[in-house]
């Protein structure tokens, strides 16, 4: 592209100087070139002042792996001493600078179908206490650890009555079985399904290895 660019820059002034000597108008297409090498050297620096991503990284991306390591500049097939970014599966990766960090594991975290939720403790050396209850993991956690879904513990609240009594849609008394079906006022149909979750969007996550 840098050619180019220097090529009809050149072929430009060249055109201004149409009727001066040919050794003009390689001195014109010369001196062009050293104005782009300048802009070329302070887009470079001010490029170098954005902080690249450290071992450990992990984004999230709409791009499979192909695609991914395609637009990153990986090319190749993955090799875990070499490729930058692995998918956050489970993988060994062995051999890259993350595992060399993260020395109790040779395994990049596995993030296929589950949420990301910040660890109570971001900083070892600052306290806690200033973190409110309701947002707080009710387990201490360490970095990478699983945590099974879990249904809020709660109470509900029922009237016992008869079949033929004045309120038909509850439990018999003493008998287990139940009559209608509870459910909360003005709140619709309830979604059920073969697990409890959030609203979501399904996301491909890498992290960064070497």
């Amino acid at each position: 592209m840098k050619s180019y660019l220097i090529f009809f820059i050149g072929l430009f002034g060249c055109f201004n100087l149409i009727g001066q000597s040919t050794q003009d108008c390689l001195q014109q297409l010369n001196d062009q070139k050293e104005r782009l090498d300048q802009v070329v050297d302070f887009m470079a620096c001010r490029y170098q002042k954005i902080d690249p991503p450290q071992i450990g990284q992990i984004v999230a991306s709409y791009l499979d792996y192909r695609h991914f390591s395609a637009v990153s500049g990986q090319n190749e097939a993955f090799n875990s001493a070499t490729s930058k970014w692995a998918p956050a599966d489970g993988r060994n990766v062995s051999g890259s600078v993350y595992a060399f960090v993260v020395s109790r594991s040779n395994n990049a975290p596995d993030l296929r179908g589950v949420f990301l939720r910040g660890l109570n403790a971001m900083d070892p050396e600052r306290s806690t206490l200033d973190l409110v209850p309701e947002r707080a993991d009710p387990q201490v956690r360490n970095v990478g650890e699983f945590q099974m879904d879990t249904f809020q513990d709660h109470t509900l609240s029922y009237t016992l009555g008869t079949a033929n009594g004045p309120n038909p849609n509850v439990m018999r008394p003493g008998v287990g079985e139940f009559l209608g079906k509870l459910k909360a006022q003005s709140a619709g149909e309830p979604r059920v399904g073969l697990e409890t979750r959030p609203k979501n969007i399904a996301i491909y996550y890498y992290i960064r290895i070497n």
